[in-house]
């Protein structure tokens, strides 16, 4: 008799087959719905046709706009009537304009008729409870530490207009001093000497580097000591003091500009008073004032004697929202605040970018939180640079403070 030959099935390979089932099964799932997924792109794809045809529909209302201004200009009423027809929202702020479309997504456009998508704040968007925030992704180079443990090189400082100025921006500080070997030469070349402490300098080895003083001061930098040039241009004057050299040398982006990434303006060896006075007034919501032309005939001191607020030499400051002027006596005006502010011990302090109406004397912030003037053959003061960021970097927050869109 032959043998009854078994064809079923045996349960292991059945096992195997619905193994095998499931995990092709999974595979294909994953296929179709995972974050890289058939669906996932399929909305990613769909979500950046949408981004580009509003793009391209602000690209296209820009340039209408732009033509029907005789200097090329972009207004916003303008701009907001070329886009009516399509819901979207246009909004100002500083020479920015803002596009929001149904889609709740946003679109900036800047002065050159630029379209970039926003994904953060604008300068007119970070309000000065942020100031002293880190900004994490600024710049890999190094600044100084002080000795100190940092989370990150820059601060912020300041957020909005200085002056005159049209634009708003966000303004960084140095989150310390930096070191001797850090600052930078003078145009020509020449170094600084150190001074009585660790990260102080001597000033005056590059004052025959700057001869013309006011008139040496980078022009895109001088809107930052508007009074005082503003001072300047009514009376038909300049300034060849040996203050307005230093000056002239802090505001030497030729030179700061080593601190200067492409998402800057410019950078300049500090901030100055009037840069100083604007932060803190907007932190604090003080009253301090650097001498302004409007008051520069008649003004009063503590003891009820005219005074100008400001001269050819440089600024007087007050702390009473200009009923008095003075020009170096010691009152507080900083508390301790690292964004003004840093313990004593590497300086006593940093430089201001701003010539004091005494003679020889450049404005500067004591360790100690005192607002005033120290001699430019001082040994005491450092430096901590001010980047001018420009006007279209938007910020997001993270965990540790702010971190620059890319």
């Amino acid at each position: 008799m032959k043998r009854k030959q078994n064809t079923g099935i045996t349960l292991i390979a059945l096992v195997i087959t619905v193994i095998i089932l499931l995990i092709l099964a999974g595979i294909t799932i994953t296929a179709i719905t995972g974050d890289n997924g058939i669906i996932g792109n399929a909305g990613t794809a769909k979500e950046e046709t949408e981004i580009s045809e509003e793009k391209e529909i602000v690209e296209q209302a820009t340039v209408v706009t732009m033509g029907k201004d005789k200097y090329g200009y972009i207004k916003q009423e303008t701009l907001q009537e070329e886009l009516i027809d399509y819901d979207v929202e246009v909004t100002q702020s500083g020479n920015n304009f803002i596009c929001e479309f149904p889609s709740k997504r946003k679109y900036i456009v800047n002065q050159d008729g630029d379209v970039i998508e926003k994904e953060g704040l604008l300068a007119s968007e970070i309000t000065s409870e942020n100031y002293g925030k880190y900004v994490i992704n600024y710049s890999d180079i190094d600044v100084a530490d002080g000795g100190e443990s940092q989370k990150s090189d820059w601060q912020i400082y300041y957020t909005g207009k200085v002056g005159n100025e049209s634009e708003e921006h966000i303004y960084l500080i140095s989150s310390n001093y930096i070191s001797v070997e850090s600052i930078p030469a003078s145009k020509n070349n020449h170094t600084l000497n150190k001074g009585s402490y660790p990260y102080s300098v001597e000033v005056t080895n590059i004052l025959g580097d700057y001869p013309n003083g006011s008139d040496d001061v980078a022009e895109e930098t001088r809107y930052l000591n508007g009074a005082y040039y503003e001072y300047l241009t009514y009376n038909h004057v300049s300034s060849t003091d040996n203050n307005m050299k230093v000056v002239a040398y802090m505001c030497d982006t030729s030179v700061w500009n080593k601190f200067k990434t492409s998402k800057a303006d410019f950078a300049i060896g500090g901030p100055t008073i009037e840069l100083l006075f604007k932060s803190y007034n907007k932190k604090y919501g003080t009253n301090y004032l650097a001498g302004s032309l409007e008051s520069n005939e008649t003004s009063k001191d503590s003891e009820g004697k005219s005074v100008e607020s400001i001269n050819k030499t440089g600024y007087r400051i007050s702390n009473n929202g200009g009923n008095s002027w003075t020009t170096g006596y010691n009152y507080t005006v900083i508390t301790q605040d690292t964004t003004y502010i840093l313990r004593q011990g590497n300086t006593r302090g940093i430089w201001l970018a701003s010539p004091s109406a005494v003679a020889q004397f450049i404005m500067r912030v004591d360790s100690n939180g005192q607002v005033d003037s120290d001699g430019i053959f001082g040994t005491h003061q450092g430096f901590r640079p001010i980047v001018c960021l420009k006007a279209d970097v938007q910020l997001e927050k993270v965990d540790d403070g702010y971190r620059i869109v890319e």
